[in-house]
């Protein structure tokens, strides 16, 4: 257990309050399963005469929300958030907490809890569905590096991100989607 700090002016223990929770009175306007896109290209389908396994390709909304801003943040998490967010949003004019501020109102999320999230499920479908190495996937999902990604893994599930594949993965589930 850690100790508080302690304040180096009087030398009592300084406890930090916690922050409070933000909370949305009304329901947010997006859940994260509208907004989250699987992030192949396309599905698997067997034939039903001849059992032969063929690729059609998924079809893709472009805008998904209908705000313009939202929908350039999940297009560049789609794309494994290259860069930071920061760069993000000082490309488009925005302060950090600008972004959070709009992502809090429309999905009642933290902008870092919704960028997490949404990471965390593009890692769990790509480690389910390919057969990418960690590295790969945590590069893919924006999530970073391997070490981000079992950190990551073991806040979030108490497992690593071996065990998580293995815990997800059904029988058919590797080549069902491809990128």
């Amino acid at each position: 257990m850690k100790r508080p700090r302690q304040d180096r002016w009087y030398g009592d223990l300084k406890r930090r309050r916690p922050r409070p929770e933000k909370r949305l009175l009304c329901e947010p306007q997006f859940g994260l399963e509208e907004l989250y896109r699987m992030p192949f290209a396309e599905r698997r389908e067997f034939d039903t005469q001849s059992g032969a396994a063929r690729y059609f390709p998924i079809e893709r909304e472009p805008q998904r929300s209908g705000v313009r801003m939202l929908d350039e943040l999940l297009a560049w998490l789609d794309a494994g958030a290259p860069g930071t967010v920061a760069q993000f949003c000082e490309k488009r004019g925005l302060s950090y907490n600008d972004l959070g501020g709009l992502v809090f109102c429309l999905t009642g999320m933290s902008g870092e809890d919704f960028r997490l999230t949404y990471q965390m499920r593009m890692a769990d479908d790509l480690m389910r569905y390919t057969r990418m190495t960690l590295a790969e996937v945590a590069k893919r999902s924006g999530i970073g590096s391997p070490l981000n990604l079992n950190q990551s893994y073991r806040r979030e599930y108490d497992l690593t991100p071996g065990e998580r594949r293995r815990q997800l993965r059904q029988k058919g589930d590797v080549g069902r989607y491809r990128l």
